[in-house]
């Protein structure tokens, strides 16, 4: 989904993002949002808390990162499972 929408920057430096932009990455008013500037553009994505998991969507302290992805403990479990799981069908 790689579309280009044109926006106007309001007085107030806001910008309205499209409906579907902000259903696709389910945004809800009140939602936090990270704003992060680059050298040729600037980057909006959703806030997650680090230790958010992202298997079970639970908060945990105990779990590791996997490329840019937090999984608990209780997800790696989880994913363990499902694979013996695979395994043995």
């Amino acid at each position: 989904m790689k579309r280009m929408e044109i926006r106007i920057v309001s007085p107030e430096g806001r910008v309205t993002i499209p409906p579907e932009y902000l259903d696709a990455f389910n945004l809800k008013p009140k939602d936090k949002v990270e704003v992060t500037l680059a050298p040729t553009h600037i980057r909006i994505q959703k806030h997650q808390e680090k230790n958010v998991c992202v298997v079970t969507g639970k908060l945990s302290q105990k779990g590791q990162m996997v490329g840019e992805a937090f999984i608990s403990n209780e997800g790696l479990k989880m994913i363990q499972e499902q694979l013996e799981h695979l395994k043995r069908e």
